[in-house]
């Protein structure tokens, strides 16, 4: 996630800065991101070893 000036200025209230909100919705984002590779490595785990069973069981049953 790309920090930008103008998101910056959205999070400014009454001249209090509130990073908070910005930390946790970056830590958020981390969380999610890292969840979603790894997710995707195991489908595509799963895959392969799907397509591997396919080809022997072609190369079994000609």
């Amino acid at each position: 996630m790309i920090l930008n000036k103008k998101m910056l200025e959205e999070k400014e209230t009454d001249g209090f800065f509130a990073w908070d909100d910005l930390v946790d919705q970056l830590e958020r984002n981390i969380r999610k991101s890292k969840y979603i590779k790894k997710r995707s490595k195991k489908l595509l785990k799963e895959k392969s070893r799907q397509t591997n069973a396919n080809k022997k069981r072609r190369r079994y049953f000609k």
